[in-house]
């Protein structure tokens, strides 16, 4: 597993979002994270979905195939229910970690947020799923 860029998430890098700075040699530092319950939260064990707010086609298929790339095998390209501004990643109760892990891989400056008591994605996929990446439209 490489070193994420932006070349990955171009329209998030084109959209001229912040990012999070990279330190060299740490592009491994979130592949296991622990969990409040102390349990390992492996990328390929994380439900994500991949929301898409933009309105831009295609915009949630392509991230979620990018980080597929990154060992994010679970994830689930969808629309949201409604059009957003800006990008935020909802997490499951004891995935915090993860959500920072998630944002930093994609390499985006998002809210994090724990996920609401309502439905975020028309189908409802973000039910069972430990991360809600819902992109924001530029």
């Amino acid at each position: 597993m490489g070193k994420s860029t932006h070349r990955e998430f171009p329209e998030i890098r084109s959209r001229g979002v912040r990012t999070w700075p990279f330190v060299a040699g740490h592009e491994h530092e979130h592949e296991h994270e622990h969990d409040r319950d102390g349990r390992a939260a492996y990328r390929g064990e994380l439900r994500v979905v991949i929301a898409n707010g933009a309105g831009t086609a295609g915009l949630a298929s392509r991230t979620a195939k990018a980080l597929e790339g990154l060992g994010y095998t679970q994830t689930y390209s969808t629309d949201s229910i409604s059009p957003v501004d800006e990008t935020v990643i909802y997490f499951a109760p004891g995935f915090r970690e993860a959500a920072v892990a998630l944002a930093e891989a994609m390499q985006v400056w998002a809210p994090l947020e724990p996920k609401p008591g309502v439905p975020l994605t028309p189908d409802g996929a973000d039910a069972d799923a430990d991360l809600v990446a819902v992109l924001g439209r530029p």
